[in-house]
């Protein structure tokens, strides 16, 4: 496996991409180095039950996947979850990893506005709209329930 680095981060939410040229040439040339040895190429097997261990650098981040099924969540930010097969693992970890921060982080802000700036009926009202939102296990993709 060769791998192309297209962009450098800036910040978490923008990046400098390369020109297209320069990258296209990159993962052109990347990619006939791939193939080279394609034929002594191993596949990757994954042995089921999946079980995946993630961690969230602040512990709100972890709390959020409380509601997921079957997920433990530790003190130091670990979430745990085992899943039957490795498409349902992969897609429960990818909500979670994508949910659970940002999930996270609102609820600690509404937190810190309360404490801080004394708004108290305001900062209730949204936490208590934001911990009423529904939860829905079902999703578009077959035999995976989050």
């Amino acid at each position: 496996m060769r791998t192309v680095s297209v962009k450098s981060a800036i910040n978490r939410s923008s990046a400098e991409c390369k020109p297209v040229e320069d990258a296209w040439h990159e993962i052109q040339a990347a990619a006939a180095e791939a193939t080279k040895g394609l034929s002594s190429a191993v596949p990757c097997t994954v042995e089921e039950p999946v079980q995946i261990v993630s961690f969230f650098s602040h512990p709100e981040m972890a709390a959020a996947a409380k509601p997921f099924r079957d997920v433990t969540v530790d003190d130091v930010g670990a979430v745990r979850f085992e899943s039957e097969t490795f498409v349902d693992a992969w897609f429960r970890h990818q909500a979670m990893a994508r949910l659970c921060p940002m999930l996270g982080l609102y609820k600690e802000a509404f937190r810190r506005f309360y404490e801080l700036n004394g708004v108290k009926e305001m900062a209730s009202e949204i936490n208590a709209e934001f911990s009423a939102l529904p939860f829905d296990e079902t999703s578009a993709i077959p035999d995976v329930r989050y």
